[in-house]
């Protein structure tokens, strides 16, 4: 074979795959999916990729719940189409959260930062309407909620906020409670995608949408599986939230360890980014958000950036993270 055929044989077999050219167009065509964390998503080379799931571990109250509702809230506000999956908390419950997450995003017009305890008691008041309704009807009392605010919002600013948020920010994102299994998140967003949608998902958590008979290890390792190939097969990011193992003193005076999520399994080879949520200190005085908690966030692993921490006050109240501030009580 003369050179000229064999370079042209090298190049037809090269340029039969994916070419350089055309990834580099398609990685700037597709930018990480932020989570609404500044500095965390700097960390994680802004925010959450494609292809991949990210997973958040932490301490109890430490946010990692919060931290899924501030980058669904923050998907949704751009217009990229999230659907949250919870295998833990009622759909009133982080609907909630993430009311309290637009009136922060929307403070700047004038709107009243709701805390979401506050939504909770307003629908107290009106229990026996809600119930009313529902019965009357046959509805859920989530369609109750939303039937009664849609009536009797402009007496009360917390029921104004969640009707602002119900007709501009809830419709670009999907909350779902209802769900049986990662199984089932798995056929309904490839359906999705096999439709030419491409939404970013994000799973609240791990072990218990792995629950089932048999070895934790084994279970939370094929949830684990299944969620990476639906990242990779549908080219769509993932956020899946995990809980810890017990730790003992030793282990939680050093850093963190991709081992200490519980079940881990193959966590650590499936994640794209890691990311382990610590209390680091007592309660603080943020000067945008009131007292707090102040939590590091560990990025143990990170195919798309460097590994380290980030300093961070949350509220839970609120359900805001912010960058720490020197600032105590």
């Amino acid at each position: 074979m003369s050179t000229d055929a064999q370079r042209a044989a090298w190049e037809e077999l090269r340029n039969s795959g994916d070419p350089f050219e055309f990834e580099c167009e398609y990685v700037l065509q597709r930018p990480p999916a932020p989570t609404g964390i500044g500095p965390l998503d700097k960390r994680l080379g802004g925010g959450l990729h494609s292809g991949t799931y990210t997973i958040v571990g932490g301490d109890p109250g430490s946010g990692k719940t919060a931290l899924a509702c501030k980058a669904v809230y923050t998907l949704a506000a751009s217009g990229m189409k999230p659907i949250f999956y919870s295998f833990e908390m009622t759909k009133m419950q982080l609907v909630s959260r993430l009311l309290s997450v637009h009136t922060r995003a929307r403070r700047s017009e004038g709107m009243e930062t709701v805390r979401w305890s506050k939504l909770r008691d307003s629908l107290m008041l009106a229990e026996d309407e809600l119930k009313r309704l529902a019965d009357a009807d046959g509805r859920t009392r989530y369609e109750a909620v939303m039937r009664y605010v849609s009536s009797h919002g402009d007496e009360d600013h917390v029921l104004l906020a969640w009707r602002d948020f119900r007709d501009t920010v809830y419709p670009e994102m999907i909350v779902r409670d209802d769900v049986r299994d990662i199984a089932q998140v798995s056929e309904e967003v490839t359906a999705l995608c096999e439709s030419g949608l491409h939404p970013c998902v994000i799973v609240d958590y791990l072990q218990l949408a792995a629950a089932g008979d048999g070895d934790e290890y084994q279970l939370v390792s094929q949830a684990s599986h299944v969620l990476q190939r639906l990242a990779k097969k549908c080219d769509i990011p993932v956020l899946l939230v995990s809980s810890l193992r017990n730790l003992n003193k030793s282990e939680r005076d050093d850093d963190p360890q991709l081992s200490q999520f519980r079940g881990s399994g193959h966590v650590g080879y499936d994640a794209g980014a890691a990311v382990v949520l610590r209390k680091s200190g007592g309660l603080v005085t943020h000067p945008g958000i009131g007292i707090c908690q102040r939590v590091t966030a560990h990025v143990i692993k990170n195919r798309f950036g460097e590994v380290g921490t980030v300093d961070l006050d949350f509220s839970g109240e609120l359900n805001v993270f912010a960058p720490a501030k020197v600032v105590t009580p």
